[in-house]
């Protein structure tokens, strides 16, 4: 029976009352998701997929494979979710490598204009500002995760050192979650929360040409 296990975190309480949607409003509602795996190899760039965590602005949460397969093709369905993350494109290969049926369900939420990434998303605004070659700070821009919750939310991502469970999570994929180490559950679930947060802050600033899900999911699909 797959485990559900939700993690509230310092990322989850560094949330400011304000980030928060307003219930009742039209707007979808923004899903944050993450996959972990077994490590990147030559021929495996969507490697076998260990669990899922996400993250919605209120509810977060870590699962197994089969319940994160579950949870997405629900989410891929659902015209009120705007589902995205951190390099969203990774997580979506590793979920259709898992079950390709969610393929088509992938294209179809992009050609909907259903789906953010906030690595995407940083670009678009550093760019619009005119920072192309060189960041905000002067020097070469990156768009991990890391660096993004650096430069956006002013925090330290732990967790991305040599031996962090981020290069691990294959041992854990015959554990049921609730025995995972905390360091490897907060992980995961840290993952989501950033992101979502990182979007947060960057959605207000997107340029007006792609600041409609419309026309950042075309930048997606361009990846």
């Amino acid at each position: 029976c797959p485990v559900r296990l939700s993690v509230r975190s310092k990322a989850f309480h560094a949330l400011g009352a304000g980030s928060i949607p307003a219930r009742g409003t039209a707007m979808p509602s923004i899903i944050s998701f993450d996959t972990e795996t077994y490590l990147i190899a030559p021929g495996r760039l969507a490697p076998p997929m260990v669990c899922l965590s996400y993250f919605d602005g209120v509810r977060s949460g870590l699962v197994g494979k089969a319940e994160g397969l579950a949870l997405a093709r629900k989410w891929l369905l659902d015209d009120r979710a705007m589902l995205g993350g951190q390099n969203i494109t990774f997580d979506f290969g590793v979920i259709c490598e898992a079950d390709p049926a969610l393929l088509p369900l992938v294209f179809a939420k992009l050609d909907k204009g259903l789906v953010w990434d906030c690595q995407t998303m940083s670009k678009l605004v550093d760019n619009a500002a005119g920072h192309r070659s060189f960041g905000q700070d002067g020097k070469p821009p990156k768009y991990n995760l890391a660096a993004i919750v650096a430069r956006e939310l002013g925090e330290v991502v732990t967790g991305k050192g040599s031996d962090a469970w981020r290069y691990r999570y294959r041992e854990l994929e015959d554990i049921p979650i609730a025995q995972w180490p905390t360091e490897a559950s907060e992980y995961a679930i840290n993952d989501a929360i950033y992101a979502w947060r990182a979007y947060a802050k960057l959605n207000p600033r997107m340029p007006a040409k792609h600041a409609t899900p419309a026309g950042l999911a075309s930048q997606m699909r361009a990846k």
